[in-house]
């Protein structure tokens, strides 16, 4: 899920809310290269080999090469395609696993084709799309536990998040020791606001795979949520341990820190998710929430304007609370 403006601020005046969980969606990856392929098998097994080590655009240029010279390759199209995705292309990405699937009947039937693309309009936020493309996946192969995980998360992007809890216990069916299922039911459960479920099934993720940053921030969300800020904040440690650069985590202990009135790690918090992605407007906003907390509004107003330059909407009501405590209009 992406990361939410802190809500709650008004009212009481005494929360900032919600920040996000992590979803773990599992990617489309191409297949295992084929044997020999003549002509194009120099630029093909070259691109394959550029993939590998994360260099998206000259795998991009060699598949392309490839393509030039034996334009009906449908496994030259699947690996560009994976690419793109990687480079968030996606609608490229789409068109190439359209055009293998046109190519080759047979990998249009197989149900890997089908969840790869659906992963893909997923990340593009057309979930319907996606679901129609895990459905036919799992009508291939019903015992697919990535479609089913896959399909869960566009139900819960959706908000449907019993439909997610049921696709995720049907992965854990499958796999009982697939950490993406427990983690991603777990965000499922927080949604409901059944936070105590959510927790049990983050830990669970935790004990399949210790090195999860996005489960120990998930579970620190989780804390928070429950009101147990200093829990929260040593699940964001251990987050933040395995992954420094983790701006989510830094926001969500930047939450914490706030609900526990210690506004300069809050603060400290949200500067590092600033260093991260100097361009985060929500980060700004909720640093000039914080200032005025603090009373420190020349700070406020500046990181209003910051937030409102990076195109973040600002709730007007919190532009009045900061215009009659600061006296000035911005």
């Amino acid at each position: 899920m992406d990361r939410q403006i802190w809500a709650g601020f008004f009212g009481a005046l005494a929360l900032l809310g919600v920040i996000s969980c992590q979803s773990a969606q599992v990617a489309p990856a191409a297949a295992p290269a084929s044997g020999s392929k003549e002509p194009s098998g120099f630029y093909f097994f070259r691109g394959v080999d550029s993939a590998k080590k994360g260099q998206w655009d000259q795998a991009i240029a060699d598949f392309n090469q490839a393509l030039e010279l034996n334009p009906g390759d449908a496994e030259a199209y699947t690996y560009r395609a994976s690419a793109y995705f990687n480079k968030g292309d996606y609608d490229q990405a789409i068109a190439d696993y359209n055009k293998a699937m046109e190519i080759d009947p047979n990998y249009a039937n197989y149900a890997v084709a089908y969840s790869r693309r659906g992963a893909v309009y997923a990340r593009k936020g057309q979930f319907d799309l996606a679901i129609a493309d895990f459905n036919k996946a799992l009508e291939i192969d019903p015992r697919y536990e990535k479609a089913y995980i896959n399909r869960g998360n566009s139900y819960d992007a959706k908000g449907l998040h019993d439909k997610a809890i049921t696709d995720y216990n049907k992965a854990l069916e499958i796999n009982p020791r697939n950490a993406h299922a427990y983690n991603n039911r777990g965000n499922a459960y927080y949604g409901k606001g059944q936070y105590d479920q959510a927790i049990a099934d983050y830990t669970k993720a935790l004990e399949i795979n210790p090195k999860d940053a996005g489960a120990y921030n998930n579970l620190g969300n989780a804390y928070i949520f429950k009101k147990q800020f200093d829990r929260a904040i040593e699940e964001l440690n251990k987050s933040l341990e395995i992954n420094p650069k983790y701006a989510q985590a830094y926001a969500n202990r930047a939450n914490a820190y706030f609900r526990k009135g210690q506004y300069d790690q809050a603060i400290a918090d949200l500067n590092k998710v600033l260093e991260v992605n100097p361009s985060d407007g929500e980060a700004y906003y909720n640093r000039a929430k914080v200032h005025f907390r603090k009373r420190a509004y020349d700070y406020a107003w500046r990181d209003v304007r910051q937030a409102q330059s990076f195109g973040q909407k600002v709730d007007p009501r919190f532009l009045q609370v900061l215009r009659r405590a600061s006296g000035r209009e911005k």
